[in-house]
């Protein structure tokens, strides 16, 4: 009898703890790196998938920094650019709740389109953001990236 009474309460907590749980959503990616690593060993990430954290800063600005200080004193050596091809600005990566907050990130990260022209080797093009301080989602494309296949 004390089998089933324990059965029966792991069976009960199984459903009311799962009832409240939140699905996560199912993403793929070929590597976790950080901002550092994109910077000083981009070609190693061309056309990968990637998840990485940092602050984003959007308003036009769009970039993934490094730390809270470098984003506040706008330190463009230890980010990111971030490419954000969405149609209106009040559905874009800019515009959202994502700026000015440490993020993570899953994107693709593309070569620069002028390689040896341009100070940026590579750029994010992300597909999904979520808030640390949460852990809810703050942005997410709508449409597919006119930058990546």
């Amino acid at each position: 009898m004390k089998i089933h009474k324990y059965s029966f309460a792991l069976l009960l907590s199984a459903f009311v703890f799962g009832c409240h749980a939140t699905p996560k959503e199912a993403y793929t990616y070929d590597a976790v790196t950080t901002v550092v690593n994109l910077i000083a060993t981009p070609e190693r990430y061309f056309n990968k998938k990637i998840e990485v954290d940092g602050v984003f800063i959007g308003f036009h600005q769009d970039r993934l920094y490094l730390s809270s200080e470098h984003a506040e004193n706008m330190i463009s050596l230890l980010s990111i650019s971030v490419l954000d091809d969405t149609e209106t600005e009040e559905g874009s990566l800019t515009m959202s709740p994502c700026s000015g907050e440490w993020v993570k990130l899953w994107a693709t990260f593309i070569p620069a389109q002028q390689p040896g022209i341009s100070t940026e080797q590579g750029r994010l093009v992300v597909d999904r953001a979520m808030l640390h301080k949460d852990g809810k989602t703050c942005w997410k494309r709508t449409e597919k990236s006119r930058f990546v296949n």
